[in-house]
């Protein structure tokens, strides 16, 4: 029991210590929306999904960071020549992958941390 006792109050101590030696990073995981005027289509088209993205940092101002997204949803689009018809429109469940990544600058002044970064990736 003694030996359990001591675990646990060592162990916070030894974490404290290897975070230290942990890189900095930044996570971000939320929620998106994507709203698109699609041609011929008539009206806006909505998707709705994920947003993350992940920042190593390399030197305190310099990080690398991984982004990425889905959307999912159902589009109505025309599917028959123009003028359109009362009902010529179906719908089409449609998904909207990107993966995307690049280098992030960024400086902290007075409590504030603005940033610029360059991504390139892959639409799927």
């Amino acid at each position: 029991m003694r030996i359990l006792a001591g675990a646990f109050v060592l162990l916070p101590c030894l974490l404290n210590g290897a975070s230290a030696q942990l890189p900095k990073a930044n996570i971000f995981v939320g929620y998106s929306y994507l709203s698109a005027e699609i041609p011929n289509a008539g009206s806006r088209q909505n998707l709705n999904g994920w947003e993350g993205s992940l920042e190593g940092k390399i030197l305190p101002f310099i990080g690398l960071v991984a982004d990425g997204s889905g959307h999912y949803g159902t589009t109505q689009f025309f599917v028959c020549p123009a003028p359109p018809t009362p009902g010529c429109s179906s719908g089409v469940n449609g998904n909207f992958h990107t993966a995307l990544f690049g280098p992030r600058v960024s400086a902290s002044f007075a409590g504030v941390r603005p940033f610029a970064h360059v991504l390139i990736g892959q639409v799927f």
